[in-house]
């Protein structure tokens, strides 16, 4: 890992660790039935209100589910493939997501969200607190 920069637009680690998570069928059997989350996702997503942000959404499993509640949700994975396969999946559940194929720690977009949660994504893959910071002070 050479490149620890944290400014703007450069890529904060060198390497693809991301090979796990291109296969997003094997991804969604490994996170079935899992829904342990859902009360306290729930209850901030109430308290807070929306829109709602969900980084490194994978599939959409949290994004579909809060969609349905009635939600405006904006889904954020770096792996293009995650996407493509959320957006099939709210397309057979007729909701409305705005899924974006983006790095969390680099990406942009022109609205506040009161709610930002994830569940998969590690300070770790910031390298830095100082970089994990400063992606959500960019929203």
């Amino acid at each position: 890992m050479a490149n620890h920069e944290c400014a703007k637009g450069t890529v904060m680690i060198d390497h693809d660790n991301l090979e796990d998570f291109r296969d997003p069928q094997t991804y969604d059997l490994q996170d079935e039935g899992y829904y342990d989350d859902y009360p306290l996702t729930e209850q901030w997503a109430r308290a807070l209100g929306g829109p709602l942000l969900d980084l490194a959404c994978g599939t959409g499993r949290m994004a579909l589910r809060m969609a349905a509640l009635g939600y405006q949700v904006t889904g954020v994975d770096i792996t293009p493939e995650m996407i493509a396969r959320a957006r099939q999946k709210a397309a057979q559940q007729a909701v409305s997501i705005d899924w974006v194929a983006a790095d969390a720690r680099t990406f942009h977009l022109q609205k506040q969200f009161p709610f930002i949660y994830t569940r998969s994504i590690s300070r770790s893959s910031f390298l830095s607190f100082t970089c994990w910071k400063m992606s959500f002070n960019s929203f």
